[in-house]
């Protein structure tokens, strides 16, 4: 007597118009239509589970559970007697009509191969790949042999017809290739499900070959699905979360009240997400630098408290009217510090993007003091330790031509006001620590910091001994609250029974120390921007500086004074000689030669202009010329001293391309204005990209790896270096996801 199978008690609760249509020694295979979306599923039945396929969601595969044990019955000796199915008749749908199509494409396909027909009589059945039929459809074999079955189909999402060969052992690398490429997200979370829907084959070589297909179409709850999956992934890299966060109760809920019928996927499938936005960050990060002209360097190693080292590098370019900084690499550097170490790692991230020819300079901070920080990112000083290089050493192991090297203003600027404090007598660094234990009793004490910040509305900040904007800062603090409420440090001070006083002298000393030090803040502030070309704004700068300090009138900080003009001098006037630095003030528009001292040094940074561009070869266009607009700067405390200097006049007979831009009244933003004038002043836009392309300072990457500190912390040490890498890629390329 034959024996009889009853359905499995989840399909034959939730399916309807169920049907075999294959059945080998192990498993049987059989198709259903979902009750309640319509969707035909595929799946094979097995003795001792139900298919994953027809398991609609995990609850109600749960709810099952205990129905589906009295409702399913062992098969017995499967091998030895033949097999009665229990069918339901079915009408023809998509799926008849797909397989129909099938039908007459093998037919095709013994016809145009010339095999017999007896090829399609078999014993066993192979199915399709797992991954051609979840992203493939219109499937056709179009060769077969013993060892591989050759076959063609077309992509779902871009229509493209791929062929390849299907080998028992492994699927074919075109169809994954081309689907990791079109839809990467979808074939990550395609991979966690696809063994338990894919079938190990056994004697393929030894029989012949019959395909029954039944199409995998994508529907809208997946794309669904891969859209929330691929929304967590964005933020989880934004936001630098770790990827443990998507099983934590809150977030679980929270997805649960927006999406209930959404099942956030496990670490390893939404780390695969994750690693999926990086790679496409990375493929959208190289084409884009194809594109690139001119671009300039930063790098740098820094080390953690696990004392893994890393180097990072980062580039900046001008692309469609805006500055771009990208970071390319912070990889893990293995090894001593070598400039052969260095060069091999710094050529290696230069190849990979393909910068070698594009990269026109280098912005470096060549100081090895590992406690010198330039900016104001003391947080990752906690976590991160920059350590420099050499690079001296470096130049030497490069495989390329080294751009020319430009030192970081800023740190630059830190070593002139340590020079000016160096400077400075005994009394003014004793009135420093004063400050400095002031600050301490204060902000240990809640009640006198809830007082300062009711009545002063501002708080003291700590002074940083490797930052001195800290140390600035905190004079500033003090400077403001006894202006804002004189005495009320004093009253503080004696409620805090503290030794510490400040004298009407000690807050005259610490207000010329302000003055003295705000236009040096303020030119770091205005030199660490990232969003606006800052190469320009430096030799303005240097010259700014220097005639503010000399205007503060320092009856108790002259020595302080003295200090800064002359580090400042020995430090900084060679940018005034500097082909780079004279080129990028012209070329920013709201300087041109405002800021030079008269006609000799007008014509000398002409020439300098002029020089440049007759390397730069393009056909000439005509130029049209315009009035001369009036000073713009009389009330700015750095560059005041271009408000009342005559801007530079050309008659209208001048054909070239430098009087025309000198004649131009336009004092809009450098970007803006190279922008809608390219056309007008091509060889001058090439120089615009080349220099402007430079920044001032290497702020840019210290704030990249302050990002990394927050990754790379003690909670995080099992994060591996390659995820640590791929997170801080695509974080600080954020807009490339």
């Amino acid at each position: 007597m034959a024996d009889f199978y009853e359905l499995p008690a989840i399909v034959a609760e939730f399916y309807k118009d169920s049907e075999f249509v294959s059945k080998s020694e192990q498993d049987i295979k059989l198709k259903a239509s979902c009750k309640e979306c319509h969707k035909v599923i595929t799946g094979c039945w097995k003795p001792k589970r139900v298919t994953s396929n027809f398991v609609c969601s995990p609850i109600a595969f749960k709810s099952f559970e205990d129905i589906k044990a009295s409702r399913k019955r062992r098969l017995l000796d499967i091998n030895s007697s033949p097999v009665s199915i229990k069918t339901f008749p079915t009408v023809k749908d998509e799926v008849t009509t797909q397989h129909g199509k099938i039908t007459g494409g093998i037919a095709n396909y013994l016809i145009a191969s010339m095999h017999p027909v007896q090829e399609t009589e078999t014993e066993g059945v192979i199915e399709l790949p797992a991954v051609v039929t979840e992203f493939y459809r219109d499937s056709e074999f179009v060769s077969k042999s013993e060892q591989d079955v050759k076959l063609k189909a077309s992509c779902k999402e871009c229509h493209k017809v791929i062929t390849g060969n299907w080998k028992p052992t492994r699927v074919t690398s075109n169809f994954i290739s081309h689907i990791k490429v079109c839809s990467p997200v979808a074939f990550k979370t395609f991979e966690d499900t696809k063994a338990s829907r894919k079938r190990k084959l056994s004697d393929t070589n030894s029989l012949p070959v019959s395909i029954t297909t039944f199409p995998a179409a994508k529907d809208e709850m997946t794309t669904q699905h891969e859209k929330i999956t691929g929304s967590i992934a964005k933020y989880l890299i934004a936001s630098l979360r770790p990827i443990s966060e998507i099983e934590d109760e809150g977030f679980t809920e929270l997805l649960s009240t927006l999406t209930p019928s959404y099942h956030p996927p496990g670490r390893k499938e939404m780390q695969s997400a994750v690693l999926a936005k990086c790679e496409h960050v990375v493929t959208a990060l190289k084409s884009e630098l194809n594109s690139v002209i001119y671009c300039s360097g930063q790098a740098d190693i820094w080390s953690t408290q696990r004392m893994h080292e890393y180097f990072g590098m980062i580039v900046s370019y001008i692309q469609s009217g805006s500055l771009r900084t990208r970071l390319l690499a912070c990889r893990q550097f293995l090894g001593s510090h070598t400039g052969e170490q260095i060069a091999n790692m710094f050529s290696s991230v230069a190849k990979e993007f393909r910068i070698t020819h594009t990269l026109s300079a280098l912005v470096t901070d060549n100081s090895t003091d590992n406690s010198v920080m330039c900016y104001a990112q003391a947080d990752v000083s906690e976590v991160l330790i920059r350590l420099g290089i050499e690079w001296e050493l470096v130049q030497e192991g490069i495989t390329f031509v080294l751009p020319i090297r430009h030192s970081c203003i800023a740190c630059t600027l830190q070593l002139v006001v340590d020079d000016g404090l160096k400077e400075g007598v005994d009394k003014i660094q004793q009135l420093l620590g004063k400050c400095k234990k002031l600050e301490s009793s204060i902000n240990t004490s809640g009640k006198e910091t809830e007082k300062i910040e009711n009545k002063a509305q501002h708080h003291i900040p700590a002074a940083n001994t490797t930052c001195w904007n800290s140390m600035f800062s905190m004079v500033e603090a003090i400077v403001k609250i006894e202006s804002a409420h004189h005495g009320l440090l004093l009253q503080i001070t004696d409620e805090l029974d503290s030794s510490v006083r400040l004298t009407a002298k000690d807050i005259a000393t610490l207000k010329e120390l302000h003055a003295l030090l705000e236009p040096i803040a303020t030119a770091t502030h205005r030199l660490e921007v990232e969003s606006v070309p800052t190469s320009g704004m430096v030799l303005p700068t240097v010259i700014g500086l220097s005639k503010a300090l000399d205007e503060v009138q320092t009856p108790y900080c002259n020595s302080v004074k003295t200090g800064l003009m002359n580090s400042l001098a020995h430090r900084l006037d060679y940018v005034k000689s500097d082909d780079h630095f004279i080129l990028s003030a012209i070329l920013d528009p709201r300087f041109k030669l405002k800021w030079t001292s008269g006609p000799e040094e007008e014509l000398m940074a002409k020439s300098r202009i002029t020089e440049h561009m007759n390397c730069i070869y393009l056909t000439g266009q005509p130029i049209r010329l315009t009035d001369v607009a009036p000073g713009e700067f009389a009330e700015d405390g750095l560059f005041g001293f271009m408000a009342t200097h005559g801007d530079f006049k050309r008659s209208s007979s001048t054909a070239n391309e430098i009087d025309g831009y000198l004649a131009d009244v336009s004092t809009t933003d450098a970007l803006a204005f190279w922008l809608a004038n390219k056309d007008r002043y091509p060889r001058l836009y090439r120089l615009h990209l080349k220099h402007h392309s430079v920044p001032a300072t290497s702020s840019a990457l210290e704030r990249c790896f302050s990002s990394a500190g927050y990754v790379a912390s003690a909670r995080r040490f099992n994060l591996s270096d390659e995820l640590l890498e791929n997170f801080l890629i695509a974080k600080c390329n954020k807009d490339l996801l």
